[in-house]
């Protein structure tokens, strides 16, 4: 991403915002190579509330099957100007920090292989699904705003952003998912976006093929129960960012509303399983860290037009205070999962949660880090505290 006057003002007024706790976000649409910002500042509660307005212009980011529909956001109510001359009228002014705290160590593989164990049970008794993810916890000196927008670049296709809330703290991330998308005529877009390969020398598997038909039949019913005349597309290949998935685009047409329509499909089987109770409570039981927003919902209000994107190839980041002599620098808790079923092998599941996960590491560790990833022993170099 080629540095200009504006993109440098831009990346001040995001550090401005993370240091004094302003609501932002930067992001970039599909397609689009540009990267645009807006700000707004936390209620007299302290918080940040998505707005309830279908015509305010707005962000919105929520956690992974939250049981209550509040979203946090950030209203579109301040420019980068106005962020910069608000800082200089407001030398000493900050709000409140967010509660949330970076997770320091890494998911271990014989965790992981622990909980793919128990699910397996329970896939080859019943078939389904399940969706076990991971976090991979490492530290970096690299100033945060710059590393997040070079991480966005990497893909134009996906859905890129930065953003802090007091609700959430700071998260970035390129989600190549769209999870829902209207004009507000009763029109709506989504996909059934599952199976996932490296290698496009052999044709798809029969576990990957299986996985995508959970995913895209279980949308498609949840459209058919809200009402709506649904039309599915032909399935197609989509790769981003080292990897492959199988895409199947869907349309549906009639009267629903679009906070509705998005809490009957958020979360999906793609990332979380078949049938979705039971997998919900094996994800609870047999993960070792909490999602937060990893897998939850975040887009846009913007014109008329709501998207909603599943949060993938996402992290959250938090400061970190420096040992004497080392530098200053940030913690980042990394997220990726993959989808099981009875007959997956735990080698080439854990091999995909690498292969996710790597784009996103590279960038953090400005390239210094293996192809072959084992998160676990990456190492939190010079960390001593969380500043809050």
């Amino acid at each position: 991403m080629q540095m200009t006057p504006e993109l440098s003002m831009m990346i001040q007024a995001a550090e401005v915002c993370i240091d004094r706790f302003i609501p932002f976000v930067i992001y970039s649409l599909p397609g689009k190579e540009e990267v645009e910002f807006f700000a707004s500042l936390p209620n007299a509660e302290g918080l940040s509330p998505a707005p309830a307005d279908p015509d305010a212009d707005s962000f919105f980011i929520s956690r992974f099957g939250a049981d209550e529909p509040y979203m946090a956001g950030v209203k579109a109510s301040m420019s980068i100007n106005d962020i910069l001359e608000w800082a200089s009228a407001n030398p000493d002014t900050r709000f409140e920090p967010p509660c949330e705290f970076p997770v320091r160590s890494s998911t271990l593989r014989s965790g992981w292989e622990k909980a793919f164990r128990s699910v397996r049970k329970r896939l080859r008794a019943t078939k389904g699904k399940v969706v076990l993810s991971r976090h991979t916890a490492l530290f970096s000196s690299r100033p945060l705003v710059p590393l997040a927008l070079e991480y966005i670049s990497l893909n134009p296709a996906n859905f890129g952003y930065l953003c802090f809330t007091p609700e959430t703290g700071v998260w970035y991330g390129s989600t190549p998912e769209l999870l829902l998308e209207t004009d507000g005529k009763g029109e709506f877009r989504t996909m059934a976006l599952a199976g996932t390969r490296w290698d496009d020398s052999e044709p798809w598997d029969s576990k990957n093929i299986a996985e995508h038909a959970f995913v895209s039949s279980y949308i498609t019913h949840r459209l058919a129960i809200a009402g709506l005349d649904v039309e599915v597309g032909d399935v197609t290949t989509l790769s981003t960012n080292g990897v492959e998935h199988l895409l199947t685009p869907i349309k549906a047409r009639g009267n629903a509303e679009f906070p509705t329509l998005l809490s009957l499909l958020n979360p999906t089987p793609a990332v979380a399983g078949v049938p979705l109770d039971v997998a919900m409570a094996e994800i609870d039981l047999f993960e070792t860290h909490q999602r937060r927003c990893y897998a939850g919902a975040v887009g846009l209000r913007l014109g008329g037009i709501s998207r909603a994107f599943v949060n993938l190839r996402c992290a959250f980041a938090a400061p970190a205070v420096a040992l004497k002599g080392s530098l200053p620098g940030w913690i980042h808790n990394v997220y990726a999962g993959g989808g099981l079923v009875a007959d997956s092998d735990p080698k080439l599941e854990w091999e995909e949660l690498n292969r996710k996960s790597l784009a996103l590491l590279k960038v953090i560790t400005d390239g210094d880090i293996y192809s072959s990833i084992e998160p676990h022993t990456v190492q939190l170099k010079y960390l001593k505290s969380h500043p809050f």
